[in-house]
């Protein structure tokens, strides 16, 4: 991966614990949440599959109670939705700081 491409993830990478901390703070809601990390993955430059389909797989925990949700009609979600949300987001941060950690400059 060149050096420019590792600027640009480390950007992405950054923006994505950022809107974590944006939703743990309420400051958007699950669809924006969802919708934004999504982006952010997709727009991911030169990472291998097995990166990507490990963030992805975070992210479609989300994708699924959100959807089921939706099916059921409800606007709040389950003790155990929100603790399943809750755990997604806690490995998908932990997940995007150990690639940050990989590819940011030593210092």
């Amino acid at each position: 991966m060149s050096s420019d491409q590792n600027d640009y993830n480390l950007r992405q990478y950054h923006l994505m614990q950022q809107t974590i901390s944006d939703f743990d703070l309420g400051k958007l809601s699950l669809p924006r949440l969802i919708s934004q990390i999504e982006g952010l993955i997709d727009a991911l430059e030169g990472v291998s599959v097995e990166v990507r389909n490990n963030l992805l797989s975070r992210w479609a925990v989300l994708e699924d109670i959100f959807a089921v949700s939706l099916h059921e009609e409800r606007n709040t979600l389950k003790p155990s939705e929100a603790e399943r949300i809750r755990t997604a987001l806690v490995e998908l941060s932990e997940l995007v700081g150990s690639h940050i950690d990989d590819i940011s400059p030593p210092e």
